[in-house]
């Protein structure tokens, strides 16, 4: 059994792993296609240089701490981009017919370790089941922020 605070760090790996195959697959495009605005490859880049920004730091401070507010976050975080993220490529794949740039280290990636990072928090006694959930149900919400955050690339851009 791998300890929690060192398997977390395999969350800015596969959130690595997940741009890089949206970004050789054509996300941005597909995403501006499909869900309105117009994300081009520089916006997906420099947004996905902040959320990896965020990913490695989290990481970085739970793992040293162990702090619950960091752990809760960090899980609401995890539960977003490597649980909910990948059902929304799956659930989209399904309802086009079409795939979903960066449906396979969704799947196959993010989706697996966010499982096991949830299952290990609750067997290592990091957290408890209530609040595993809790932060699970929050994930739904910051990808739906996610989605509509993409959506309003060009209009968020030019606020600054």
């Amino acid at each position: 059994m791998i300890p929690f605070r060192r398997l977390i760090w395999a969350i800015p790996v596969a959130y690595a792993v997940h741009v890089a195959d949206q970004a050789s697959t054509g996300f941005a495009g597909w995403f501006s296609a499909n869900f309105g605005g117009a994300m081009d490859p520089t916006a997906f880049a420099l947004s996905t240089l902040g959320v990896m920004a965020v990913a490695v730091g989290l990481t970085a401070w739970t793992a040293l701490t162990m702090a619950k507010p960091l752990v809760v976050l960090l899980i609401l975080w995890s539960s977003a981009h490597m649980i909910w993220d990948p059902l929304f490529h799956i659930g989209v794949t399904a309802a086009q017919h079409h795939y979903s740039p960066g449906l396979a280290s969704a799947g196959l990636v993010c989706l697996p370790l966010g499982l096991w990072i949830a299952v290990a928090a609750l067997r290592q006694g990091v957290m408890s089941a209530r609040l595993l959930l809790v932060c699970n149900l929050a994930g739904i919400g910051l990808t739906l922020f996610m989605i509509e955050v993409g959506r309003h690339m060009p209009q968020l851009g030019a606020t600054f």
